[in-house]
């Protein structure tokens, strides 16, 4: 009589240990849920950038500081990342990056430094962030142009010459926070190759474009 009670009781704790690992089980599964997310290039204002070379890169995180990221780095060459599985229960924080991936210009290694290779001039580029719920069904983000052109007007009367511009550009961009940071020295050749007699309100002299990085508070998009 000992004994089967013994059996019987050993084989009740058994059945209800299974029984709440199953219900933790089924706890994770319900509050597992796929979003679809697509990013986007603002591409209305004469973008540099074709279609066939676009590159969209997708980070995202835990928290709103940015720190703890969730699985590794997405990349897709059409700005969809198909599913994504979260937590229905959590709000997630993404950031996005979109440039001409095969020009390999800058190193997207982390969107929080997206920096300026060594060898390269910043091309058209664009980033953005959203707040994910994990509950939604899905999440379409427009990115927005984070380069600045620099274009030399003339006001007076100019004689074909080649026009030498020294500047500094700054070498890194922040997408978590919008800002840009180190620099480096450039040199830029424009040819102006016929006389500008003044006759305009202006001239514009550089016929293909300066960009450097820029933040998009400057900007106008």
């Amino acid at each position: 009589g000992y004994i089967m009670k013994k059996i019987l009781f050993t084989l009740c704790v058994m059945t209800l240990l299974v029984s709440c690992a199953n219900e933790d089980n089924e706890t994770l599964i319900d509050n597992e849920h796929i979003v679809m997310i697509s990013a986007k290039a603002d591409l209305t204002k004469d973008s540099r950038i074709k279609e066939s070379e676009e590159e969209y890169v997708m980070e995202i995180y835990e928290d709103p500081n940015y720190n703890k990221m969730v699985g590794v780095q997405r990349i897709s060459t059409d700005g969809n990342f198909g599913p994504v599985t979260l937590d229905r229960s959590k709000t997630y924080y993404a950031l996005f990056w979109a440039d001409s991936g095969l020009r390999n210009t800058y190193d997207v290694t982390s969107l929080k430094a997206v920096t300026l290779n060594s060898d390269r001039n910043p091309i058209d580029a664009f980033a953005g962030k959203a707040t994910i719920l994990g509950k939604v069904n899905s999440l379409n983000v427009s990115l927005k142009r984070v380069v600045a052109n620099i274009n030399l007007l003339e006001v007076g009367v100019i004689n074909p010459k080649r026009i030498k511009l020294m500047f500094t550009q700054p070498t890194t961009y922040n997408v978590a926070t919008d800002a840009i940071s180190g620099e480096n020295a450039r040199t830029e050749n424009v040819d102006v190759t016929t006389q500008v007699d003044g006759s305009a309100l202006y001239a514009m002299l550089n016929q293909s474009p300066i960009y450097v990085l820029a933040s998009k508070n400057i900007l106008f998009n």
